[in-house]
């Protein structure tokens, strides 16, 4: 008895630990790089994650190209081991990057996956804002 409240004891402490992930409002839209289409609502929200590893040179870049229309309103780093940041290699992330639609028209999302300074994979979302 002692030994599975012990494990069920470690299984919760270690479920507890580790990275915070964002947990999105139930009317936000899950952008992918396999999108290529996204329709929003004015006023409605999106969001985008990446991972990051500045120190390794795992970067992306994530920009709109009319902010009149989509805004991105927070970004959002969740460290993997938050207690090893100041480590060596202790950056790893997952960025998070929360939208807004302001305005009814067309705009794009242009997500670039970096690595070492050097452009890997360039993707591009069309967003319709209704």
């Amino acid at each position: 008895m002692k030994l599975i409240t012990v494990y069920l004891f470690l299984i919760i402490l270690l479920s507890s630990c580790g990275e915070k992930t964002f947990r999105p409002e139930k009317s936000i839209i899950e952008l992918k790089e396999t999108s290529k289409i996204v329709t929003l609502s004015k006023g409605q929200k999106a969001f985008y994650q990446a991972k990051s590893h500045g120190s390794v040179g795992i970067k992306e870049k994530v920009s709109v190209a009319d902010k009149t229309l989509l805004k991105i309103i927070r970004t959002k780093r969740n460290y993997a081991h938050p207690d090893k940041t100041k480590l060596p290699g202790g950056d790893a992330a997952t960025v998070t990057y929360i939208f807004e639609a302001l305005e009814k028209g067309e705009t794009k999302i242009t997500i670039q996956k970096i690595f070492r300074g050097d452009l890997q994979v360039e993707h591009k979302i069309k967003c319709l804002i209704e």
